[in-house]
């Protein structure tokens, strides 16, 4: 079983020289103690690392048959790190894993650029998920009320 994880930034470049870390199970071995629970491996039947090629692209061959499990970590310069599960069923020859690093820089004054934002003292650059996530319930309820009188005054102007 082989297991390629392309490394890509949001743009959906490739990023040569990313660091790519992966921990591995084989399923249904009699012989493997290996538990993965998330990100958190107990006895791994393997531990490996290597560096993205031009492409974005490490590979993995596990000598796996009847399964797999897999976590790891990618990393590289100017990019947050992130972390990465996977799984492949018995007899599967291969799967690709595409993982997305956000940018990081520093802030320019306190603040940072359209489009990032502020994590530890650096500047990530922020998915959709990320903004719609990090409103705060009282900006929830301040657009919700926002939304209501709109749709109030507009009811009253059409009588």
């Amino acid at each position: 079983m082989v297991v390629v994880v392309k490394v890509t930034d949001y743009n959906g470049n490739p990023i040569a020289g990313a660091n790519v870390t992966f921990i591995g199970c084989c399923l249904y071995d009699p012989l493997s103690s290996c538990k993965i629970n998330g990100i958190n491996v107990k006895n791994p039947d393997f531990q490996m690392s290597d560096i993205t090629d031009a492409e974005g692209i490490v590979k993995f061959y596990t000598g796996c048959t009847l399964g797999l499990q897999f976590t790891g970590t990618v990393s590289a310069y100017g990019y947050e790190t992130e972390s990465y599960t996977g799984s492949l069923q018995a007899f599967s020859s291969n799967t690709t894993v595409t993982v997305s690093l956000p940018k990081i820089t520093n802030p320019v004054n306190g603040k940072c650029p359209n489009g990032y934002y502020m994590e530890n003292g650096q500047c990530v650059q922020g998915s959709v998920l990320h903004h719609i996530l990090s409103f705060s319930w009282l900006d929830i309820i301040l657009i919700v009320l926002l939304i209501l009188i709109i749709f109030i005054v507009i009811r009253g102007v059409k009588k």
